[in-house]
């Protein structure tokens, strides 16, 4: 699960993660399960566009499902 909260702030599962870092992090996921599923969570206020470049890091790293779910405040 990779969730983003209202202040933009990235967790992969319960651990912070800048978002420079985010490829890497990924990468390592995408390695150990190649057929999972990424699960996204973000904060209903957010910008369509933060949530997009998570998506577009997701997808060069070779995640290839995505599903997308929202918090609403």
């Amino acid at each position: 699960m990779l969730s983003i909260d209202e202040r933009k702030a990235i967790r992969l599962n319960t651990e912070s993660v800048p978002v420079q870092d985010l490829d890497l992090r990924l990468k390592r996921v995408s390695e150990a399960a190649p057929h999972g599923v990424l699960f996204v969570k973000a904060h209903g206020n957010l910008d369509y566009q933060v949530v997009a470049q998570v998506m577009d890091i997701a997808q060069g790293t070779g995640v290839s499902k995505i599903e997308i779910t929202t918090d609403h405040p």
